[in-house]
């Protein structure tokens, strides 16, 4: 007959518990912030090489959007290993967080879509 573990379940307090909560929130809106920055990032990327192409040489529609685009792709980045880093670190507590690798799928995702966008930038302004 298996042995069961008679000891006591611990008691968590409801203060803990919400601050526990509080802070995987903040991590998903510290994430979010990152992607949101990325996401703004790219898309005014793609707009000054869309609508400014004629108006300024194409030195500087590529070097001002490749810049966006790195910048993109460098907030994309970090906000995997920041969500990644505390997760790792809040993994012993009893909170629903998001799978760290469905971050990194996310975050690899809009990086290969910003190589793309700045692949594609490079080839039409030209």
């Amino acid at each position: 007959m298996p042995e069961t573990d008679n000891r006591p379940a611990p008691i968590v307090d409801s203060r803990e518990e919400l601050a526990q909560d509080r802070t995987a929130l903040a991590s998903e809106r510290t994430y979010a912030s990152w992607v949101r920055t990325g996401l703004a990032s790219l898309a005014t990327a793609l707009g000054i090489a869309k609508f400014i192409d004629d108006s300024v040489p194409v030195w500087a529609v590529r070097s001002i959007a490749s810049l966006l685009i790195l910048l993109a792709m460098l907030s994309f980045l970090l906000a995997a290993w920041r969500y990644s880093d505390l997760s790792k670190k809040l993994n012993n507590l009893d909170i629903a967080l998001i799978p760290h690798q469905i971050v990194l799928l996310i975050s690899g995702v809009m990086i290969i879509c910003s190589t793309l966008a700045l692949g594609i930038i490079w080839m039409m302004t030209g």
